[in-house]
């Protein structure tokens, strides 16, 4: 109670609570929140359990959807804002239980690390969760229940630490019994006790017979539409295939998907969307089969990792990246489930800060750069200022940043990408004065890229020839290479760069950035980053949409402000990701700060 009450007090809590309470009644992404609404007012309306025809998940999270409405129906208020079909009291009360599965996520980080003596990291680092913007956009802003699994994983995690192992299995389960993501880590908790069969077959035994009633209740095995085709179906394919249709087809294709797989069929893989289900758990199985020879047969987890949290925290983190490279559908908010894991294990220097960063940062560049800021605001609103290409470039990026983890959790030194590389230009630059102007440049450029609008402002210039890319309409093989390789060798160099004052030289010691340099860092880059996005907007503008399309629902509003709604506002997009992108870095510099403060 007395680290509840340490946790609770702090200032920052409480003003980050504030925060997602005042977002979580303005904004929500059309179709989940409309789902999950539609839903609830289905039973409280007509008495209908949605649960036995379109309910896409188990029991766990649709009973916690029902009670969280009980309030919204009892107020049945009619505040709309921005045309939303959703009144503030049922945004406000869908959203609750998100908001305090994230705060008891970040409370689980400060004790656990309070209770493995990691005093000096545990409130930072779980600060760097409960006010990350990833966290609170997928909870508050968005409005998905991404945290409610995260948060039993955790409690999972927790419990398994303590050999507390029918209670790790229930929590297992309950994770999973709100989203399917929580069976990744079950193989993952088998392998951490390896050996002591007695405590594996305590946990396996919980997890099983609580996961099996979490499918069970209200018919489920004899009314869901899907689950009988695990015991009926004689194909495989046919079984597996209606729990993955948003995976299959053209969906892979054109809808925001951080995997590979989106860049393999756009460069004429074109059955792979036709067998997703198999191939996901293929890669799965092959991946963690790496995982097992490396980090259990080889010993290389018991030797760098000396600790019984690290290393679980290690075995579930390399669970998360294998499903990462896995799964053929990646969403954004998908992100969410490893980012306890990895912040905590940045408190024992197990993983990079750049790619701690960037696999923070990239969900945030989906969500702002791909699909239309507006969006969550109200779905009539979409984005047609992202070029097609960047949709599996953001895949390749992030693909390539879990490879690098996962690298890194298996061999013994640590791998950073393009530091040999930056670290020699830092050693040559003459003056560390141009530091600043050469990061600068490099956001220009990175900026720049993902604003192509449908190939038509860079097709202009012969340097990257990079076109239109619509659905099924593949270019030149090398106009696409470029395309894609460009943003995903400077997007980790720029961000490494940014990150850590490497360009002091490899002989100097290691300083913090000032107050000045760091205020001079975000404010410049804002104003780069407008003008650049201004400027980019008013050259394809004409080709792709008119002035106030999407100003309609500020009308009537100051002529001033159409910039800021153009084109899906793509302006306002860019702001906000390069403040968010100041965000992470200033509270992963709090939590190096913190730590040398308090050595």
């Amino acid at each position: 109670m007395r680290w509840l009450s340490e946790f609770l007090g702090n200032r920052f809590v409480l003003l980050g609570l504030l925060l997602r309470l005042v977002l979580s009644v303005l904004f929500a992404h059309d179709f989940d929140v409309n789902f999950f609404l539609s839903v609830a007012r289905a039973y409280y309306y007509d008495g209908a359990l949605m649960f036995f025809v379109e309910w896409a998940y188990p029991v766990v999270y649709f009973l916690i959807l029902l009670f969280s409405y009980f309030p919204a129906d009892l107020i049945s208020d009619t505040f709309l804002f921005f045309g939303q079909p959703f009144s503030l009291s049922e945004k406000f009360f869908l959203k609750l239980p998100f908001n305090l599965a994230d705060l008891g996520v970040a409370y689980m980080i400060f004790r656990v690390l309070r209770e493995d003596g990691r005093e000096k990291y545990a409130l930072p680092l779980s600060l760097a969760y409960w006010l990350n913007p990833l966290s609170i956009f997928v909870s508050a802003v968005h409005g998905h229940f991404e945290s409610v699994s995260v948060f039993f994983a955790v409690l999972s995690f927790y419990h398994l630490w303590k050999e507390n192992y029918v209670l790790g299995g229930l929590e297992l389960a309950l994770s999973f019994g709100a989203k399917y993501q929580g069976i990744i880590l079950f193989p993952a908790a088998i392998l951490f006790m390896w050996g002591e069969w007695k405590k594996a077959l305590k946990f396996a035994v919980s997890f099983i017979i609580f996961a099996s009633l979490t499918l069970l209740p209200l018919g489920l095995f004899f009314y869901e539409p899907n689950f009988h085709l695990f015991f009926f179906s004689p194909s495989l394919e046919r079984a597996l295939s209606p729990l993955t249709k948003f995976a299959a087809g053209l969906e892979m294709v054109m809808n925001p998907n951080m995997t590979y797989y989106s860049f393999l069929v756009r460069y004429g893989f074109t059955l792979i969307p036709h067998m997703a289900s198999a191939i996901s758990v293929s890669v799965f199985a092959l991946v963690f089969c790496c995982i097992y020879y490396f980090a259990y047969f080889k010993g290389v987890f018991r030797l760098k990792y000396d600790s019984r949290r690290t290393l679980l925290t290690a075995y579930f983190s390399a669970a998360y990246m294998a499903a990462f490279l896995s799964i053929g559908k990646m969403s954004p908010h998908f992100a969410l489930w490893a980012l306890p894991f990895l912040l905590m294990l940045y408190s024992d220097y197990a993983i990079e800060k750049i790619l701690l960063l960037l696999f923070n940062f990239i969900p945030l560049c989906d969500y702002f750069l791909v699909s239309s800021l507006f969006y969550y605001i109200n779905g009539g609103y979409w984005n047609y200022a992202t070029s097609s290409t960047f949709i599996p470039a953001v895949g390749l990026i992030f693909s390539f940043v879990c490879l690098a983890i996962l690298v890194n959790f298996l061999f013994e030194e640590n791998v950073v990408p393009f530091k040999r590389q930056i670290l020699l230009a830092a050693e040559m630059m003459p003056d560390r004065r141009l530091a600043l102007p050469l990061i600068m440049a490099a956001l220009i450029v990175v900026v720049s890229l993902p604003l192509n609008v449908n190939g038509v402002f860079w097709s202009q210039y012969p340097v990257l020839p990079a076109y239109p890319l619509e659905e099924l309409t593949y270019p030149v093989a090398p106009r696409l290479i470029i395309t894609f390789l460009v943003p995903c060798m400077l997007l980790p160099a720029f961000l490494l760069t940014a990150t850590k004052p490497i360009l002091l030289g490899r002989r100097s010691q290691v300083k913090y950035l000032s107050l000045r340099v760091k205020i001079a860092l975000i404010t410049v880059s804002l104003a780069l980053a407008s003008a650049l996005a201004s400027w980019i907007v008013s050259e394809t503008l004409p080709f792709v949409s008119s002035r106030i399309s999407h100003t309609l629902m500020f009308t009537p509003s100051p002529s001033s402000l159409n910039p800021l709604c153009v084109n899906g506002g793509v302006l306002v997009s860019v702001l906000l990701l390069v403040s968010f992108f100041a965000a992470l870095l200033l509270l992963l510099d709090n939590v190096d700060k913190c730590s040398e403060l308090k050595t």
